[in-house]
């Protein structure tokens, strides 16, 4: 794999993201390896957490230089492999930015949103999110 996030600059459609990650990486098999696109895309680690208080979570600086995606222990794999791709599309997508030393934590049901007009801000971002993972 040789994709990096200088490939993506300017892209902020998230079926475009997929598109073009998908463009660069022809050789791309399914299931996607994940882990492997994560990392060379500057996401440092994928780790589980024992909490019900989220499904994933990203955790990142200000502007994005790297990040970590943290994924509620006891999901199935399929659940688990779309909540990093969820994840890594709100690292991807330039305008989901959260206030300095916050953090996105996504809940079940964030993970099911698809309304990518809607007017609340964050519910938007968690459809672009859910839109990118599905592509």
């Amino acid at each position: 794999m040789k994709i990096t996030r200088l490939d993506l600059d300017g892209l902020g459609s998230p079926t475009g993201l997929a598109a073009r990650i998908f463009e660069l990486e022809p050789g791309l098999t399914v299931p996607i390896p994940l882990e492997a696109l994560c990392e060379r895309l500057d996401i440092f680690k994928i780790d589980n957490l024992h909490t019900e208080g989220f499904a994933a979570a990203l955790i990142t600086d200000e502007v994005k230089s790297s990040g970590a995606i943290l994924v509620a222990s006891g999901q199935s794999n399929r659940r688990r492999r779309y909540s990093i791709a969820h994840e890594l599309g709100h690292f991807l997508i330039p305008m989901h930015r959260t206030p300095a030393g916050a953090h996105l934590l996504c809940s079940e049901a964030q993970l099911h949103l698809s309304d990518t007009k809607d007017k609340d801000r964050r519910r938007r971002m968690e459809a672009e999110a859910n839109r990118f993972a599905a592509s």
